[in-house]
This record gives structure tokens, C-alpha cells and sequence, in this order.
């Protein structure tokens, strides 16, 4: 008799072919006991991948909305492929939305880093700003109680919207909240239903149409926090440390890059890093989800390891430590990627390389590729 993780999890996908430049429709199944995938082809009715292993994907990454890639192929998971799906995997991931208020934004890493410790799995994220008259609105829509201190936390500056997955998540983020006194500050989906919609009105189609995101590129570094990052639960903390150090988040978003935009982006870089580096960092990149972060310096300005004055793209470099790993972990080990870092491409963060390019990295992901996401 088959075990239940033999019986394997279907999603629906959808795969962007570049070479026929058409979207193909994907049926994956992913084998926990084994951390195997299998895909089927549904129009053509054939199989497109046999049974293998594939480690590198987990079940957490694994639900409607989200985006994984196999063996560099980008795809969007549409649904649930079957009821034991649904059933299983519906209840053990249920979806919330958290809101972090104008006045908390700088405590976003910490309440992030709290949260995974708890059990969460984070979904979607984007720092945005509301009008008064979008933030009654959507507070009227979801069902919450409308007060004055709700609409003045939504819309008197930039927010921080993520989702968040976990077993009975609505009533556990709540109760966290409760726990740790962040109401004033914090806020939460008042049920599923209301979590669908407004995980929907935030990071549905036509979104960053709605609620663009806040880049506002100028004075500003880039700040990539890896896919690995990410798989390993640790953004909160990156992110946390990256906001005790004194920079400022002023946009935010959650994007997964296809090898071309990683191609694009990288460009730059192509002749800087050996072959064999540039290669696995753009297989770092496109690997999963990742958060970009455009990054200001705070009131007292940024200062270097060694106490000087620098702008801020010099200064959160010299943060972030050596691109090699192995060398931040020897000379800098107070460095970001000395604590975080794994390898050259799982080096726990990109950060923008030359003062010039802060703000044309920044417009890459909160303009050209936001405009999509």
C-alpha cells in the first residue's frame, strides 16, 4: 500500500516557452518522501518530465499564486491539480495578509524575522502608500472596524503588505499580534475569505496599477536578498539587520527572474566575475522568489566600517562584505555575507556595485519589471 507522500501533490502551472513564445499549461507533482517532481503536459497530452529528484524544491514554495523553477523552467502555479490537493495543502497553508503600518516600516525585518520563527512561510510582499480615500475603502471592503487610527496607519505613508502562510494562519497571526502588543501597528486578515480578497487587491492582476510601488530613485542603492535566503527562512532576519544598520527602505517587492531579465540585469557584471561565478549567480537568481529593496541612508547618514562618511551605495556595500563568502567570513565577519553567505552566488545579497548605478538598479526592478509583477 502506497504511503500518503507517495501519492504525490499536483498543481496546475504555467510555463512561458520562449521558443515557441507561447504558454504552455503543466500539471507538477511533487513527492515529498522523495523531494521528486513530475510534470505533465495537459494539451498535449504526453508526459514532460519523469519522475526525478529535484531537492531543491519544497513543499513550502509549493501553492496557487506562487512561482517556482525546475531545471530552469520558470512556472507560475495556477491551482491545486486535484481535491486531495486542495484538502491537504489548503488547510496546511492557509494564506493571511499583514499590514505594517507608516510608522512601523523600520521594524519590518523584525516583525518578519518574529514571524518565521512562529511557523510562518512568507508569500508576497510590496511596500505601497494609499490615499485616505483607498484606505476607507479598502478598510469598508475587508470588513474591518473603520477608525481613524486604521486609515492614518494605511495612508499618512508607505506600508508594508505581505502574506503570510501557516496552518490556520488568520487566527495565528492574530494571536501573534495580540502576543507581542503590535496592534497599534500592525494589522491582520479578519478571516480566509477576507485574506483571498485582499491578498487579490494587493498582489492580484492590475495591482501596481492600484498601489504602485514607493521607489523613489534618487540618493538610493539596490539591495537583492537571494532566493536562498528566502528557501531558508532567514529574510526577516537579513532584512532586520539591514534596518538596525541604519538604512531605510523606501520600496520593496517580492519578484522570481526568468534567465533573460537575470541575463539583463547581470549584464553589467558579464567580464567582472569568472564564467563559472557569473553562471551560478544567475542560477541563484532565477532559483526562486527573492525581495528587492531600493535603500536610502537613514537621518544620521551612512558610515563605513572604519567610521567615515559615504554615500549610501559605497556605504552598504562596504555592509554587505566581500562577494566571496570565504573572504567576508575571514576579514569581515561582522559583514552581512559573512553571517548569511554560503558560496560566491549564495552570498546572501546583491547590493548595487558603483554609485552611478543606484538608481538605474533600483528603476529596473520598481519600474521596468515592476510595471509587470
Amino acid at each position: 500500500m502506497a504511503s500518503l507522500d507517495e501519492r504525490g501533490f499536483g498543481f496546475l502551472c504555467d510555463w512561458f516557452d520562449n521558443q515557441s513564445q507561447t504558454i504552455r499549461k503543466l500539471a507538477l507533482t511533487y513527492y515529498a518522501d522523495s523531494k521528486s517532481v513530475q510534470m505533465w503536459d495537459i494539451r498535449g497530452k504526453r508526459m514532460f518530465l519523469k519522475k526525478c529528484s529535484y531537492p531543491q524544491l519544497r513543499m513550502e514554495d509549493l501553492f496557487p499564486g506562487s512561482t517556482v523553477t525546475v531545471y530552469n523552467r520558470q512556472l507560475n502555479i495556477t491551482d491545486y491539480a486535484d481535491s486531495y490537493t486542495k484538502q491537504v495543502m489548503g488547510t496546511a497553508q492557509q494564506r493571511t495578509v499583514g499590514i505594517i503600518y507608516a510608522s512601523a516600516t523600520q521594524e519590518a525585518g523584525k516583525i518578519l524575522d518574529v514571524a518565521a520563527v512562529e511557523g510562518f512561510s512568507l508569500g508576497a510582499l510590496k511596500m505601497t502608500r494609499m490615499t485616505d480615500r483607498a484606505a476607507m475603502t479598502f478598510a469598508q471592503q475587508s470588513g474591518r472596524q473603520v477608525t481613524r487610527e486604521l486609515i492614518d496607519g494605511l495612508s499618512t505613508g508607505n506600508i508594508i503588505v505581505f502574506e503570510l502562510l501557516a496552518r490556520k494562519s488568520v487566527a495565528a497571526w492574530q494571536n501573534l499580534i495580540d502576543m507581542r502588543q503590535w496592534g497599534a501597528f500592525v494589522c491582520g486578515s479578519s478571516s480566509p475569505e477576507a485574506a483571498a480578497n485582499e491578498s487579490a487587491y494587493f498582489f492580484g492582476e492590475g495591482s501596481n496599477r492600484r498601489l504602485p510601488h514607493t521607489a523613489t530613485l534618487r540618493d538610493s542603492t539596490l539591495c537583492l536578498i537571494k532566493p536562498h535566503i528566502l528557501r531558508s527562512g532567514q529574510a526577516g532576519k537579513v532584512l532586520r539587520a539591514i534596518q538596525d544598520a541604519g538604512f531605510v527602505v523606501t520600496a520593496a517587492g517580492v519578484f522570481h527572474l526568468d534567465r533573460p531579465a537575470a541575463d539583463e540585469f547581470l549584464e553589467v557584471y558579464q567580464g567582472v566575475l569568472a564564467d563559472i561565478e557569473y553562471n551560478a549567480t544567475t542560477v541563484e537568481l532565477t532559483s526562486g522568489r527573492m525581495i528587492a529593496l531600493e535603500l536610502q541612508s537613514g537621518s544620521n547618514g551612512s558610515v563605513g566600517s572604519k567610521g567615515e562618511d559615504l554615500d549610501v551605495v559605497t556605504a552598504f556595500r562596504d555592509f554587505c562584505g566581500p562577494y566571496p563568502v570565504h573572504i567576508a567570513k575571514t576579514i569581515r565577519a561582522d559583514s552581512l555575507r559573512a553571517q548569511f553567505g554560503n558560496t560566491v552566488a549564495e552570498n546572501a545579497v546583491h547590493c548595487t556595485d558603483l554609485k552611478e548605478d543606484g538608481i538605474l538598479e533600483s528603476e529596473y526592478f520598481f519600474g521596468i519589471l515592476g510595471s509587470s509583477y
